[in-house]
């Protein structure tokens, strides 16, 4: 969105056509956004299946997923074996990245003592957090998923439930809410179609695929919810379970959370929670920054 005021006039007349925030609108929005990230997902499963060992494959433009060749390639030599490096390649990288632990240093703002200070104690903070998140993992899974599409992205959510206990007014128990930082695929995300930088995005959507009884149990609804989802893997697993040898992938539930930062049509932004087409939660932008995304 642009720094530039809007006339009062214009102003009106965008808030009166904005889009009320419903699930139809997140599930459309979120549509619109992996159609967008459309080639680099189709690198994405071709990378996927090389990475776990298929080095036949071919991408069906039917199917939208990479699918098993035949391995009867000639090389011009009958001697000479193609053999697949990528995986054994990788692992001695991520091997590498993930030797020593993560350590974060705050650089002072200045050369007084108190910005010396103020740089150590913050130093000394953000390792602490890093400790108790488990930033380490973190690095970890972007080191082995990062190769697959291109990039990654690190996001960052409140969630009520965790956190330290404290005793409200009238002596009740409660949860103060701390972050959460997740690690997530370009299959997992979507954003404004056409946007330059995502984290200056207007909005984003997250979208996880999670088992039904755990949804259910995360935010507290009467009943699991309907699967929507087959987990699929890559095209050597769903050979072996056209085959019968391989077990069901399960159906899971898609999840869609969608963040909206805060502008002129909507000062307070938006967040909300869409599954089997209903909100389940919905609130303002829970984030105290509002000139990027989380």
């Amino acid at each position: 969105m642009s720094n530039v005021d809007t006339p009062r006039s214009d102003l009106d007349a965008l808030v009166s056509v904005l889009p009320k925030i419903t699930a139809d609108h997140v599930k459309e929005l979120w549509k619109k956004g992996q159609e967008d990230l459309k080639p680099e997902l189709t690198h994405m499963e071709v990378n996927t299946s090389f990475i776990s060992g298929d080095q036949w494959v071919v991408f069906n433009e039917a199917t939208a997923r990479a699918e098993s060749l035949s391995p009867d390639v000639d090389t011009g030599d009958p001697l000479l074996l193609p053999v697949n490096r990528m995986r054994p390649a990788l692992r001695r990288q991520v091997a590498k990245l993930t030797a020593t632990p993560l350590r974060m240093v705050v650089k002072p703002r200045g050369p007084a003592s108190t910005d010396i200070d103020g740089a150590r104690i913050a130093t000394t903070v953000v390792n602490s957090t890093a400790r108790a998140h488990d930033w380490d993992k973190l690095k970890t899974q972007v080191a082995w998923s990062a190769p697959k599409s291109g990039t990654m992205v690190l996001s960052t959510e409140w969630d009520d439930s965790l956190g330290k206990q404290a005793v409200d007014e009238f002596g009740q128990p409660v949860t103060l809410g701390d972050t959460v930082e997740s690690a997530l695929t370009l299959a997992e995300v979507a954003f404004e179609p056409g946007t330059r930088d995502a984290s200056k995005s207007w909005w984003w959507v997250k979208g996880s695929a999670m088992p039904a009884l755990e949804v259910q149990r995360r935010y507290n609804l009467p009943s699991a919810p309907k699967g929507s989802v087959v987990a699929e893997a890559s095209p050597m697993r769903r050979a072996m379970k056209s085959a019968g040898h391989g077990r069901a992938e399960p159906n899971l539930v898609l999840v869609l959370t969608y963040y909206e930062r805060p502008s002129q049509l909507r000062p307070e932004g938006a967040m909300c929670v869409v599954i089997d087409n209903q909100i389940i939660s919905q609130g303002p932008w829970p984030f105290p920054f509002t000139d990027r995304l989380n």
